[in-house]
């Protein structure tokens, strides 16, 4: 029980896919992002949204990892996983998650684009026992400025394939993010995130009626640095759910792009 629940105290932290919600960077750009989040599992929704406690005190910290490369204007390749610990209360991991790999291809004079990502059947440390399975996700991005607001927001859909030690489950989730722009370089933010699960088995322990769902909110600020150099600040709430975890969570995460 206490694997299942740091599994799915950073499932509540990050969007379901592992991609983030920007746009597609230029062509023959290199973007570095990595960061550092802090999460607190608070407990579990049960079938009627009712939380139960989490015992003791369990908390998790993740290290987001993620690279970028234009490919053509308007198409980017993406990779990302994460390294994840956690304290005793929280089942005592450590390893990295597992790697994913996107294309994305957006229309820059719309701000809208599509992508589709894979995730690798396999993890590092004790994020690979059991074995976890290959997922399929397919979605959308949106981007852009009106004056001094700027909307910003992804979506998408995910099938997790089944195997050994996991039963095939699936998520759909969708994160607006509309921003208010002080200056040119700062802009201030309250994310709105909703996830719907489908049914899920970890190693034969059956979640009972596991279709759920979860809202979350995340405040944040961005800043733009250097026109090479960004930073992002925020703090995941969730709010409500049916067969989920209920967490808290404060993070950061830079954006380097190379030089070419």
């Amino acid at each position: 029980m206490r694997k299942v629940l740091a599994i799915v105290g950073m499932g509540l932290l990050n969007f379901s896919f592992g991609l983030d919600e920007y746009l597609s960077i230029e062509t023959g750009k290199v973007e570095l992002d990595g960061g550092y989040q802090f999460v607190k599992p608070t407990g579990i929704y049960n079938p009627d949204g009712d939380m139960k406690d989490a015992a003791g005190s369990p908390l998790i910290n993740v290290i987001p990892l993620q690279v970028k490369y234009g490919i053509i204007p308007g198409l980017d390749a993406e990779l990302a996983t994460s390294g994840s610990f956690t304290n005793d209360d929280a089942g005592g991991l450590s390893g990295l998650t597992q790697p994913q790999i996107a294309v994305k291809y957006t229309h820059a004079p719309l701000g809208l684009g599509g992508w589709v990502n894979v995730l690798l059947p396999f993890a590092v440390g004790d994020y690979g026992d059991p074995s976890p399975a290959m997922g399929l996700g397919i979605g959308g991005v949106y981007g852009n400025r009106f004056g001094d607001f700027r909307l910003t927001g992804i979506a998408g859909y995910q099938l997790n394939f089944e195997s050994d030690d996991f039963k095939a489950g699936n998520v759909f989730s969708i994160y607006a993010k509309p921003e208010a722009m002080w200056t040119e370089f700062i802009g201030t933010y309250l994310g709105l995130q909703y996830s719907m699960t489908g049914e899920r088995e970890i190693a034969g322990n059956a979640v009972k009626d596991s279709d759920g769902n979860l809202f979350a909110v995340v405040p944040g600020v961005n800043v733009a640095l250097l026109p090479w150099l960004a930073y992002e600040v925020n703090a995941p709430i969730t709010l409500m759910g049916k067969n989920s975890g209920s967490s808290w969570g404060i993070g950061a995460q830079v954006y380097a792009t190379l030089p070419h």
